[in-house]
């Protein structure tokens, strides 16, 4: 099995997002996402990609900003408690682990969302 396929075929929720500042204000944008995360919250990955999560409304901007900001001190998470909202507007729980990249030298976020 290829990475690519690994990624993919996760029961797990998976997310590739690019970090970056823009015009003093960090942001994270959806570079990838697997099949789970499109099937889960009901977006599809045109609608994802380019966008970041608060922008399409998947995350509260609070709890996104909060949980970044641990990720930059810790440099990873482990089974946070977050909710994230699908694209119907129901609400989905879910237990977070996300690690920093640096891909091509750019910084990254790999976060994994485990539905509970």
């Amino acid at each position: 099995m290829n990475l690519i396929r690994a990624f993919d075929d996760s029961p797990t929720l998976v997310s590739l997002t690019r970090l970056q500042a823009e015009g003093g204000v960090s942001m994270d944008i959806y570079v990838d996402v697997n099949e789970r995360f499109i099937a889960t919250l009901g977006y599809s990955r045109e609608q994802l990609l380019g966008h970041t999560p608060t922008e399409l409304g998947i995350w509260d901007p609070m709890e996104r900003a909060a949980v970044l900001e641990q990720i930059r001190q810790l440099g990873v998470l482990n089974n946070a408690p977050v909710t994230l909202r699908a694209a119907d507007g129901s609400l989905c729980p879910a237990l977070l682990n996300a690690e920093l990249v640096t891909l091509d030298g750019h910084q990254y976020l790999l976060t994994l969302l485990r539905d509970i």
